[in-house]
């Protein structure tokens, strides 16, 4: 196996994983990188180059003896305010001798893959582990599409007391992730299907059944993105609705608060005139003017209540 991290190139002589072949893995090349890369292995530039795109599609291209599954695989950003996933195209570069994975970024997958591969080189074909792969990429999808749907619990219970804008827009991120899921999904699920019929890919019963059962998760992954993001947009309609009801409340009860104090206050500035009132010279005015105050307040609140305004 040979690896490139984020930073100078670095290669790590492994043992292959299966008899006659040699996984390789690629991770955020740069030009030089990619030219030696390509002629020590005999890869085609234009395939390590079109994996790097980052508006890569998914597909399958062939050229010569070699074969380019271009797929995607959902990304998360810790920590950043953007979007909590986003997408991130990966390619499994097939020639006579080897498996080359390209990536702009590394994925805990990769490292998996390998290891599930070291524990099993003897037991299935190439296809099989390729199909493996794929598989994985999907159940990612899966965990992703249950990440960002708990976040989105958790951003409703925040709503339900809210009369702010800042939780709509963490649930416009979230919804961008699952549009991202679902388009990605998609092209999955076309690769997916085109390797169905390329007879290259066709080895064994394992093999055809295992990329089955990535089909069938591939488009469960995809249902769920699509039905999570349809709740998502009509979570967002309701408790839009929902926050301008609360700033109306808000509204209602300040009002409300502004009318009761105001008769305290208006005794208070009534006696305080520097002209004849009565009682001025009771020396218990003060207390009967306060009882009076809380009168008048209480029944003020005993009426509004009644009458279901708080």
């Amino acid at each position: 196996m040979f690896k490139t991290e984020q930073s100078p190139l670095c290669l790590q002589d492994q043992q292959p994983i299966t008899a006659n072949t040699l996984w390789l893995k690629l991770i955020n090349p740069n030009p030089a990188e990619i030219s030696d890369f390509a002629e020590k292995y005999d890869i085609p530039r234009e395939f390590i180059e079109a994996v790097l795109d980052p508006h890569a599609i998914a597909r399958i291209q062939q050229q010569q003896n070699t074969t380019l599954i271009l797929s995607h695989l959902p990304l998360e950003h810790l920590g950043e305010t953007h979007s909590a996933f986003s997408t991130q195209a990966f390619g499994l570069i097939i020639g006579p001798q080897y498996v080359l994975m390209v990536c702009a970024n590394e994925h805990i997958i990769f490292d998996r893959m390998l290891q599930h591969h070291l524990t099993e080189q003897n037991q299935y074909p190439l296809s099989y582990f390729i199909f493996r792969l794929l598989e994985l990429v999907a159940d990612q999808f899966i965990y992703a599409t249950k990440v960002v749907n708990q976040r989105v619990v958790e951003v409703e219970e925040e709503l339900k007391k809210s009369i702010k804008n800042k939780q709509i827009f963490t649930l416009l991120k979230h919804s961008k992730s699952l549009n991202r899921f679902t388009n990605a999904l998609k092209g999955n699920s076309k690769v997916l299907t085109a390797l169905h019929t390329q007879p290259r890919f066709a080895s064994s019963e394992a093999a055809d059944y295992l990329l089955l059962n990535v089909m069938v998760e591939t488009e469960q992954a995809s249902a769920m993105a699509e039905i999570h993001n349809i709740n998502l947009c009509n979570l967002m309609d309701a408790y839009s609705a929902a926050i301008e009801n609360n700033l109306s409340l808000l509204v209602q009860y300040l009002s409300i608060y502004v009318i009761v104090g105001a008769i305290p206050l208006g005794i208070a500035s009534l006696f305080g005139m520097n002209t004849p009132l009565p009682m001025q010279e009771n020396p218990y005015a003060l207390v009967y003017l306060a009882l009076i105050s809380v009168v008048i307040t209480t029944l003020m609140i005993f009426y509004f209540k009644k009458r279901q305004i708080i």
